[in-house]
């Protein structure tokens, strides 16, 4: 029999991402807490972490065990929560995994509007990850998230599309560039490309955005030199309103710039291309509140950016 002081170690422990941060929350020492994570192993005969790097993963079956004690001990703590005098029971939890390649403001701003919708006398306690995509869906498949936000297509019989919102792509440059470059707005897009392909800002070769960027280059045929590849898209809007580069991105990444001034597009209203971003959950996955605001959100963004005359 396993022992219940083990398993809740173990919990924080997964649940906080590291030893060093539990051994803090539970005020223990980080030898100690490791022993104890090490015993739990023991009784189940399985490894429940492996490191990765100074980083400690949950392998498949420490994933299994978490979503097991997931909901055992998130109502002990509602219980004493309450006894205590704090009525948390009626606040929904959720917990959301966002792909490492959405960028972070659109992500923020959606989020953000989702909760403005909620009662404000029972918001949602919402928590957010940011993982590699592998390991996001490993987590929505074993319940440490309860939907996901990514770019990528679902392949999985586990897990269902919830919703797919679809973003043009746009050519846009600065101000600053257009001048030096003799690019016009009014150019058609063959001719602004090949005016700033030595001066290109790109995400890097490990995200979907580069990868269509490159398909559509090269249908394009359009020969090209990057002067700034990341896996940051933030710094790529920052590359063009400072005049060093030119860039594809999808417009929610950059319309506030565009409306500020700070940047020109060029691309046909349909975009250049349209990338997607999806909402993803388990099968078996039961709808809340919030999620429903989330996808209300997406679904008015949609039609809004419909309405934006490019």
């Amino acid at each position: 029999m396993f022992n219940y002081n083990h398993l809740y170690y173990f919990y924080v422990t997964a649940k906080l991402g590291g030893v060093t941060s539990a051994a803090r929350q539970l005020n223990t020492s980080q030898p100690s807490l490791s022993a104890q994570i090490k015993n739990l192993e023991t009784v189940f005969s399985r490894e429940l972490f492996r490191k990765n790097g100074r980083k400690m993963e949950l392998t498949e079956e420490g994933h299994r065990i978490y979503a097991y004690c997931k909901p055992m001990f998130e109502i002990a703590e509602e219980l004493e929560e309450y006894a205590n005098g704090k009525d948390t029971l009626k606040r929904l939890k959720v917990s959301i995994g966002v792909s490492s390649e959405v960028e972070r403001p659109f992500v923020a701003n959606v989020i953000g509007s989702a909760l403005k919708k909620s009662n404000k006398t029972a918001k949602p306690v919402v928590s957010m990850i940011s993982q590699t995509e592998e390991e996001l869906r490993r987590s929505l498949k074993f319940g440490r998230v309860d939907f996901l936000i990514s770019d990528s297509p679902v392949y999985d019989n586990d897990l269902e599309v919830k919703a797919v919102y679809t973003m043009p792509v746009v050519f846009f440059f600065s101000n600053e560039l257009s001048e030096e470059l003799q690019i016009k707005a009014k150019d058609p897009l063959l001719e602004a490309l090949k005016k700033s392909s030595n001066h290109l800002a790109l995400p890097n070769g490990t995200l979907r955005l580069r990868q269509e960027s490159d398909l559509f280059l090269q249908k394009k045929k359009i020969k090209f030199n990057l002067v700034f590849e990341t896996d940051i898209l933030a710094s790529i809007i920052r590359s063009v309103i400072d005049g060093v580069a030119a860039g594809l991105l999808p417009l929610p990444y950059v319309l506030k710039e565009v409306r500020q001034g700070l940047v020109k597009v060029i691309s046909p209203p349909e975009g250049l291309w349209q990338h997607k971003i999806y909402v993803i959950t388990n099968k078996d996955h039961q709808s809340n509140v919030f999620l429903g605001h989330l996808l209300s959100v997406l679904e008015f963004e949609s039609k809004a950016l419909g309405r934006f005359v490019l």
